[in-house]
């Protein structure tokens, strides 16, 4: 499989493989599972850690939200582009 080219688009739909555990600020758990669908809502043009690179919101159809580096959803065991 070829990874996506970034910048990606924001609607650009990214489903989960493995699922994601997440906490927000208050410490609730924010879990979303597996095969989920999520849409790029934001785009940063940094990583989260400050380094070159992309940084993207994605919020599921189940209403749960997580940020993802590029190379994050490059990685295929855990991430489908599809558009």
């Amino acid at each position: 499989m070829v990874p996506p080219v970034h910048p990606l688009a924001r609607g650009t739909k990214v489903v989960t493989l493995q699922g994601e555990t997440e906490f927000d600020n208050e410490g609730e758990e924010r879990v979303t599972s597996p095969g989920s669908v999520g849409r790029i809502t934001g785009i940063a043009n940094e990583r989260d850690n400050g380094d070159p690179g992309f940084c993207y919101d994605l919020e599921f159809d189940d209403g749960q939200w997580v940020t993802r580096d590029d190379f994050e959803l490059d990685d295929s065991t855990r991430y489908r582009v599809v558009g």
